[in-house]
């Protein structure tokens, strides 16, 4: 999975590449031709919702071992997940079409905006989750509590993060539609979230651990 997110995101940076080339640089100095969505900047609306849907399976799937197979929590989350996805590429697809930002937020901002939100549902909904079932499972083993509370804090923080990156995007393109400001938040949200789950496989010692859980057992100080 992690090899498959940075090949997405390798792509989205070629796409953001390109779009910033073409507005800049083959269209510099016209007015006209600021409003005309660029091909390579549609496709990145899908390529960003492809990591996160990644990133929420990965969450859900957690979640449903955590909880011991809720079902009523896992399927509906699953359903948003894939809403997402759908969103995603009826944005994309309309940017492509129309090539042009002023009819795009006039006559589908809706495919935007829902997609957007349901995203930060999602990551509210996994976060929340995620602590509250992490909290549950918690024994009277110290070391393990303490790794438990890592991967809490962890979970915290990254959920908010991208939380926040998502929620500030959904209010620059609700409340500045004519310009591009929610676009330049929305090529951020990719890399948040390929971090949010590639940092985990180089971690080895999260510094939240506490000393006495890093320490080999036998091997007390004097």
């Amino acid at each position: 999975m992690v090899g498959i997110i940075w090949l997405l995101d390798f792509l989205h940076s070629m796409m953001v590449f390109i779009s910033t080339w073409i507005s800049f640089v083959d269209r510099f100095g016209d007015v006209a031709g600021m409003d005309r969505i660029a091909w390579s900047v549609g496709p990145t609306v899908t390529l960003t919702a492809s990591v996160t849907f990644f990133s929420h399976c990965f969450f859900i799937h957690r979640i449903y071992i955590l909880s011991g197979g809720n079902k009523w929590l896992a399927y509906p989350s699953l359903v948003l997940v894939f809403f997402r996805v759908g969103a995603a590429a009826g944005s994309t697809s309309k940017m492509i079409i129309l090539a042009s930002y002023s009819r795009f937020s006039a006559e589908y901002a809706y495919i935007f905006t829902m997609g957007l939100c349901a995203a930060v549902i999602l990551d509210v909904i996994n976060t929340a989750a995620m602590c509250y079932y992490l909290r549950r499972n918690k024994s009277g083993f110290s070391t393990m509590n303490t790794i438990i509370d890592a991967l809490i804090l962890y979970t915290v923080e990254t959920g908010a993060i991208t939380s926040a990156v998502q929620i500030a995007t959904l209010a620059c393109w609700l409340s500045m539609p004519n310009n591009l400001i929610f676009l330049g938040l929305h090529f951020m949200i990719i890399t948040i979230f390929r971090g949010r789950e590639t940092v985990p496989c180089y971690v080895r010692q999260p510094r939240y651990f506490d000393e006495n859980c890093t320490k080999p057992s036998g091997h007390n100080s004097e």
